[in-house]
């Protein structure tokens, strides 16, 4: 790089009024001599320089307007689905404990815990805390994917097991979780009474969710 001249220097410089609270780093000598001290905060200098200045916070100007905006929220869902057209392919309780630990992993790695998993021979129930940064359709994806791989790789494997296409998916308030949370744990002796094809209309209907009962069991 061959030597910069003055005039190179003062082309470079983009005057920006500088925001309250940020102050520019140590330029160098061959700025700071050549910019008055009530000027620039923002220095740009031409491709090939190879230089950057990066500002930094003064502490001493601090306000509120240099905070990090955040992204929050709270979404838990109440997600239901089936096996491949209901078969009871999870007949076996201790297969069905295991598979719904194994989901709660799951879950977790996709940073939307599980606050209760559990489920019959033929269809399952999760509540769990939606991560802000994963879609409904993309969790449960990931979620039967590699549940159901898992169940074909156990000790007694369950070669043809497939979830079913579809879900149900339904928004709980902070309100209801522990009511939800009670249910699903309970699932065993609610269905002393009525089969699963009795129970997800229910929901829907509860919810107020239109559905075409051609297309709801796959």
């Amino acid at each position: 790089m061959g030597e910069t001249s003055a005039s190179d220097v003062d082309a470079c410089i983009n005057l920006h009024p500088a925001p309250d609270c940020c102050a520019p780093l140590g330029l160098g000598s061959i700025i700071l001599d050549r910019v008055p001290r009530a000027v620039p905060w923002a220095v740009t200098l031409r491709p090939g320089w190879g230089f950057k200045f990066p500002l930094r916070p003064d502490s001493s100007l601090r306000s509120k307007r240099c905070h990090m905006p955040q992204s929050l929220s709270s979404v838990l869902l109440h997600v239901i689905f089936s096996t491949k057209n209901r078969e009871p392919f999870l007949h076996d309780k201790e297969i069905r404990i295991g598979l719904h630990k194994y989901m709660t992993g799951i879950l977790d790695k996709l940073e939307s815990p599980s606050l209760a998993i559990d489920g019959m021979a033929d269809h399952v129930h999760v509540l769990c805390q939606l991560s802000r940064k994963i879609a409904i359709a993309e969790l449960l994806e990931e979620l039967k994917v590699g549940s159901s791989k898992w169940i074909k790789l156990i000790e007694r494997p369950i070669p043809s097991f497939h979830w079913q296409n579809g879900y149900a998916a339904f928004s709980v308030s902070q309100s209801n979780v522990d009511q939800v949370r009670q249910y699903i744990k309970n699932q065993e002796e609610h269905h002393r009474r009525r089969n699963y094809q009795d129970e997800l209309p229910e929901f829907l209907r509860r919810h107020e969710v239109e559905y075409d009962e051609r297309y709801v069991w796959d």
